[in-house]
């Protein structure tokens, strides 16, 4: 009986394991879409401050906006 439950315990754990290790790939998986999504973001605020310098510049070299 000893041996039977020691088995199941050591089944058990390599499945728990097993799980910790799906959820932690999954975890990285998240963590990287919401850092592109953000990078992302942050991609488009720069162009448009580089936009609005470039509009800047232009009106102050004579330029119209």
């Amino acid at each position: 009986m000893g041996v039977r439950l020691e088995s199941e315990v050591k089944s058990n754990r390599r499945d728990l394991d097993h799980l910790k290790s799906e959820l932690d790939r999954r975890d990285t998986y998240v963590e990287t879409v919401k850092q592109r999504a953000e990078i992302d973001i942050h991609g488009k605020q720069i162009s448009t401050l580089w936009d609005f310098v470039n509009k800047l510049r232009d009106k102050l070299n004579g330029g119209s906006l």
